[in-house]
């Protein structure tokens, strides 16, 4: 929606991955290309306090992404 709004001329701040069509077909552009740097994207850090009793979303939430990612080793 964000990029939609964005080619809408509303104006926003998106990642080039995501916005890549709308630049190709020239209905965004980066118009500090030439002045700015690629931000690499390197993750999502799943974050929460450790607590006597953890709720079994995030536990659940973690084993899923774990398992999409293949990176079941990391459990």
């Amino acid at each position: 929606m964000a990029i939609t709004a964005t080619v809408d001329g509303l104006g926003g701040l998106e990642p080039k991955l995501l916005a890549e069509r709308e630049l190709a077909s020239g209905r965004l552009v980066c118009p500090l290309i030439e002045t700015t740097q690629e931000i690499h994207y390197i993750g999502h850090y799943l974050v929460f306090p450790r607590h006597q009793h953890r709720h079994f979303a995030l536990d659940s939430f973690k084993e899923w992404q774990l398992s999409q990612l293949n990176l079941a080793q990391l459990r």
